[in-house]
């Protein structure tokens, strides 16, 4: 991610905040990158074929988010699958 669309990332039980974005949870990535565009959960949920709780148990690491569903919210968020899980690109 850019410089201009650096998201701070926050533990939801004790709401600190995390130190790495390489070692955020995909639940929470997926989160803060959603409010950063504006949506709520259901409006991401339905735009990614997928119910409410399904994100919400993804965001709280009770589930796994599936291969599908981890494209499909790329897509919609409209960042690149390694913007999503973490991973940054070191500049020459």
């Amino acid at each position: 991610m850019s410089e201009a669309t650096q998201l701070a990332f926050y533990c939801p039980t004790c709401h600190q905040e995390l130190p790495e974005e390489g070692d955020i949870p995909i639940g929470l990535r997926l989160r803060a990158i959603r409010r950063a565009k504006g949506l709520s959960v259901t409006e991401l949920a339905a735009r990614m074929g997928v119910t409410h709780p399904y994100i919400c148990n993804v965001k709280l690491g009770v589930k796994q988010i599936s291969y599908q569903a981890f494209i499909n919210a790329a897509r919609v968020l409209g960042v690149s699958l390694d913007e999503l899980a973490g991973f940054t690109r070191e500049e020459d």
